[in-house]
């Protein structure tokens, strides 16, 4: 008798290749042409059904939504697998990965991509008991790993967010790399040392 994780891996399975076939040289017409870029923007419109669900309380539509999202994750992978870019063992992966690394106060401060789930379980919640605190480490683990590959606080903003929300995505990844302040004037305080550090380069400020 399957437990209910066999039960929902298989299922899963049964889905991923419920998709592999519709994209299949007898599969379904549409699906056969479509591309990353001429689906994005289903991404875009399901992510913002599943939200409206959320903010309307409705369990069940919910579900259906996030079955939608689903479907896109999965007609993605499945273009990507055709493509010989990557496959959803490689999303599954890639983000399994992320969330041990970012946590190591539940999985122990393995630092390794790919450590079991299990890892650390002595050391769960250490460095992090408070939602506050979980949120802060997951900031610094984020940077860390961004500085280490080159990489910006925005240089993954997603632009082509409606401007509200880009707006606020990017004020949250300001106030995450410390660009925050109690008052005003630390503001000024904060421009006038960026001022002076643009002056410092000018020819002949040495």
């Amino acid at each position: 008798m399957c437990t209910a994780d066999e039960e929902a891996a298989r299922s899963f399975e049964s889905f991923v290749a419920m998709i592999e076939r519709l994209r299949a040289p007898d599969g379904c017409p549409w699906d056969r042409v479509q591309t990353h870029a001429s689906i994005a923007g289903n991404m875009v419109e399901e992510a913002y059904e599943a939200v409206g669900a959320i903010e309307e309380n409705n369990v069940a539509g919910l579900a259906e939504e996030l079955g939608d999202v689903l479907l896109q994750v999965v007609l993605q992978s499945q273009i990507a697998s055709e493509n010989g870019e990557f496959d959803i063992g490689d999303v599954i992966a890639g983000i399994s990965d992320k969330i041990v690394r970012r946590h190591p106060h539940v999985f122990g401060d393995t630092a390794g991509a790919g450590a079991s789930a299990g890892a650390g379980a002595a050391t769960a919640g250490a460095g992090a008991a408070t939602p506050t605190e979980v949120h802060r480490r997951w900031d610094e683990i984020k940077r860390a790993e961004k500085a280490s590959a080159g990489k910006g606080a925005l240089d993954e903003v997603p632009f082509s967010l409606p401007a509200l929300t880009l707006s606020q995505v990017i004020s949250r990844k300001a106030v995450a790399a410390g660009f925050e302040w109690e008052a005003l004037s630390g503001v000024w305080d904060k421009l006038d040392e960026e001022l002076a550090e643009l002056k410092a380069t000018e020819p002949g400020s040495e």
